[in-house]
């Protein structure tokens, strides 16, 4: 760009003089002495690269260029708070090809603050065998040379870093290494937040199930050590509990006890602080599978803080539906004060009890209602919504009718193709062992925008296996049951690997994979009898 510039000056120049240009710019004598040579043109600087790709940004019509746009941007000028509130706004489904040049950014310059959080947060986007992965945590947690000097929001990227570089150690089966960085970490006047995610971490690795400790090659005697250091480090998280105080420190604290499946402590931690009304409503999320009871109790609480407050109610029908009281969860609907909520936990409790038929009528009530509304950007997001439900309902009662209806509405608003969209209609497609080729294109819609994404790589399991491709199917449901989106709904991936393996003729596997669908957490599309007939059919 600058040399094409100053070439166009030369260009001019010459232009001028054999134009007659005036006395004082062009000479009509010819220099005894040579022309100087001109000067080397110098590099241009980042600020002025940084600039040339924002100015190319401004003016690029489509997203994904732009998106690499903004990425060279931040290359350049890694502190660039303009790129970065660009960046953190684009859609996540757009990160996955621009993610290993922002995240090599990040690595090389961990001073910048927003950008590590921007990478930290996205680094899923990664290829898997990207060789940058785990480089980031590292390298911003030895540009942290005060923690304690950290704000509030310092200490949140702190904590996140800390975590990460622990799974990254685990994920190396380095346990040396985290040894010291637990002891590097827990020293004398350290901060809370380092002694709970240090505790977390020697709990996970003292626990690890008999099939992890063969793979990490975790010894008995270094699982000993980190028992040790896991007592002794609770030991002092109980005591500085009267030192927690303000109230995201209390949330971060819940969030630690129920990371470490200790309800007990969760429990107890929630009573000592029963004044605070988030306090209550996140120990209901918290303790609503592990003890409906004090989930309840937790709920009723928010209750008395908060009168005007529908999420008390919520969290109550929530938990009276995890105790299968549908009779008590529907009682409470009446007063909740908010419409829209009030016809999503209806469906929600229907979905609970099989109650496809009077789900269906729900729907097309709500259908009608919201036609005749004005058309505008809420209207629009409800129906979204209720198309969406309208999938989940083709899937249980194999409506070819309903899929199509809502795969219409989608395709008429444009929005088919969105990743969350694709996979819930190929998946449904697949369900109903429907036009498979389109199924499996509109998942691969899907996990081109978050390859390790599990409820799309369990999609892509189910689509081939429908194919027949037992192998690839395989591979892909047990890619998901590594991810973080497929530890709540974990039932129907396992019932899917049983599909697989019984189809495989491996007995002994399909039985494991059922039983092991029939103890995780409940959710509303997973149905256990019929997994129980499949296990039954194999004895």
């Amino acid at each position: 760009m600058l040399k094409k510039t100053f070439c166009s000056v030369l260009l001019l120049s010459g232009v001028l003089a054999l134009a007659g240009a005036p006395p004082a710019l062009v000479s009509d004598s010819v220099p005894d002495d040579p022309p100087m040579a001109l000067p080397a043109l110098r590099e241009p600087s980042p600020q002025v690269l940084a600039l040339t790709a924002f100015t190319h940004f401004t003016r690029e019509k489509d997203p994904a260029k732009k998106l690499e746009y903004l990425a060279e941007m931040v290359k350049h000028d890694p502190r660039s708070e303009l790129a970065l509130a660009l960046l953190y706004e684009a859609p996540r489904s757009m990160l996955p090809p621009v993610m290993p040049s922002i995240y090599k950014t990040a690595c090389e310059h961990p001073e910048s603050w927003m950008l590590v959080n921007f990478a930290l947060l996205n680094q899923k986007f990664l290829p898997a065998d990207s060789p940058l992965s785990g480089r980031l945590s590292e390298a911003a947690l030895a540009a942290m040379d005060e923690p304690a000097k950290l704000d509030e929001k310092g200490r949140v990227l702190y904590r996140l870093l800390l975590r990460d570089r622990f799974e990254q150690l685990l994920q190396k089966h380095d346990f040396d290494a985290a040894l010291r960085l637990v002891e590097e970490r827990t020293q004398q006047g350290s901060l809370p937040l380092e002694r709970e995610e240090a505790w977390c971490f020697c709990l996970s690795a003292a626990e690890q199930a008999p099939e992890n400790r063969r793979w990490l090659g975790l010894q008995s005697s270094m699982r000993s050590e980190f028992r040790q250091k896991a007592d002794v480090l609770l030991a002092g998280l109980l005591q500085d509990e009267a030192s927690i105080t303000t109230e995201q420190e209390v949330l971060v604290r819940l969030e630690c006890y129920a990371k470490a499946k200790r309800p007990d402590l969760v429990k107890a931690f929630s009573e000592r602080n029963r004044s605070r009304l988030t306090v209550q409503l996140r120990t209901v999320d918290l303790l609503r599978e592990q003890d409906p009871a004090a989930a309840l109790a937790a709920a009723l609480a928010a209750e008395k803080l908060a009168r005007q407050d529908d999420r008390p109610l919520l969290a109550q029908i929530l938990v009276y539906m995890e105790m299968k009281n549908y009779a008590k969860a529907e009682s409470i609907l009446p007063r909740l004060r908010n419409e829209e909520q009030k016809f999503f936990m209806q469906t929600q409790i229907f979905m609970y009890q099989k109650k496809y038929t009077e789900l269906a009528g729900v729907l097309d009530t709500a259908e009608v209602r919201l036609l005749l509304l004005p058309d505008s950007k809420e209207r629009n997001a409800r129906l979204g919504h209720l198309y969406f439900l309208r999938l989940l309902l083709a899937e249980k009662i194999h409506s070819q009718k309903l899929l199509e209806s809502a795969e219409n509405y989608y395709r008429k608003q444009g929005i088919l193709e969105t990743p969350a969209i694709a996979n819930a209609v190929g998946y449904t497609l697949a369900v109903l062992n429907i036009r498979l080729d389109e199924a499996e294109r509109l998942i691969d819609i899907a996990l081109r925008a978050a390859p390790n994404n599990g409820a799309f790589l369990d999609s892509k399991g189910w689509v081939l296996f429908r194919k027949g491709n037992l192998a690839g199917a395989e591979e892909y449901l047990l890619k998901a049951l590594n991810s973080e989106e497929i530890k709540a709904g974990a039932a129907a991936t396992f019932d899917h690997l049983g599909d697989v393996k019984a189809a495989q003729k491996d007995i002994p596997a399909a039985r494991e994979y059922y039983k092991k669908a029939l103890a995780a957490p409940l959710t509303p599309d997973f149905d256990p009898a019929t997994v129980q007939s499949k296990l039954e059919k194999l004895q």
